[in-house]
């Protein structure tokens, strides 16, 4: 069972408890012709009841703008470690921190690229670029991203070839 079917569910058990407290609340109310507390109170138990998950179905979309779970973001962190390790200057250990993010997500155009990046601007070994350039062609299916993959490399290429 997912998150979302457990919380229609919980919902869908809320609004069966607080139908019967509305009516009856509504109904004494009418009874009396007037707002009397015998009245008010299943009325408010009803509306205790149905206020949670009003709440959560109006704030889903603000906290996911906060809050994402996309299941990419222990990705987005992890670009942090092998970046201080580039600024470090060990260049071999951040190497291997992005090789490892790729079996984790293989279809990210970023970890290509700056493994890439990495292994010619900074460490001076094109065959780490190729390989790297490899594995994103048979890792990546996303044409879009295929294409900027290729056109990432041939700058890179591009790149060496002004250094030597």
């Amino acid at each position: 069972m997912s998150y979302r079917e457990g919380g229609l569910s919980s919902t869908g058990v809320r609004i069966l408890i607080s139908i019967p407290f509305l009516a009856a609340g509504v109904y004494l109310i009418r009874l009396h012709c007037s707002l009397s507390m015998l009245g008010i109170l299943p009325v408010l138990i009803g509306i205790l009841l149905l206020i949670s998950p009003a709440l959560s179905y109006v704030t889903k979309p603000v906290i996911s703008i906060f809050y994402p779970k996309n299941g990419k973001q222990e990705v987005n962190l992890m670009f942090s470690i092998p970046e201080s390790r580039i600024m470090e200057g060990k260049h071999d250990e951040a190497l291997a921190l992005l090789k490892k993010m790729i079996p984790k997500d293989p279809q990210r155009l970023e970890v290509y690229t700056r493994i890439m990046d990495l292994a010619v601007r900074k460490m001076n070994q094109p065959g780490v670029a190729w390989e790297a350039f490899r594995m994103g062609l048979s890792g990546i299916s996303n044409r879009r991203d295929l294409m900027a993959l290729t056109d990432h490399y041939k700058l890179l290429i591009d790149y060496r070839k002004e250094q030597d």
